[in-house]
């Protein structure tokens, strides 16, 4: 038995239901919402722990434009995503849905990732991606110690809201 949660506080509360064996629930390396359903994961060994939005709906492929980003409380898209781009050099990845992937994959209470795909192509890709190593525990600190701590407006995208796109490409 299963369930999908949005918060934290879901997750917390799904841990502490012995019927339940499967959470699934979104991470992200932008995301640290999470760090307390990480530590109570330590005692339900038995669940397993499926994260989804590791790409956070393509803002972290690296082909969204900062303007097409939702608008997040003082985030400034552009200087996070030189920040993102700066750690894939850093941490030699091969661009920044690599890193994006690689970050959750290496989060040692995660067992598996759920990716939307749509084309045979682009699930040979993820193959190719899952068959790199995950980042170790010092490459996921260093990008947490880098990176914002973001606003729900922003990590959530059932809250996300949008300015009025410029005119052009």
């Amino acid at each position: 038995l299963g369930v999908s949660v949005q918060s934290p506080v879901e997750a917390l509360r799904a841990l502490e239901r012995p019927e339940l064996t499967h959470v699934q629930l979104p991470l992200n390396l932008l995301d640290h919402r999470f760090e307390a359903v990480a530590e109570a994961r330590l005692a339900r060994p038995d669940v397993t722990i499926v994260a989804r939005s590791a790409l956070l709906q393509g803002l972290l492929s690296g082909r969204v434009p900062p303007v097409r980003f939702p608008r997040a409380g003082e985030v400034d898209p552009a200087a996070l995503l030189a920040t993102l781009g700066a750690l894939v050099r850093e941490l030699g990845r091969e661009d920044l849905v690599d890193l994006a992937l690689a970050y959750v994959r290496g989060e040692p209470w995660v067992d598996a990732v759920v990716l939307g795909l749509e084309r045979v192509d682009q699930l040979r890709d993820a193959a190719r991606r899952f068959s790199t190593p995950p980042l170790d525990a010092a490459a996921r600190a260093r990008v947490r110690e880098a990176l914002p701590r973001c606003p729900d407006e922003l990590l959530d995208p059932s809250r996300w809201t949008f300015d009025d796109p410029p005119d052009g490409p």
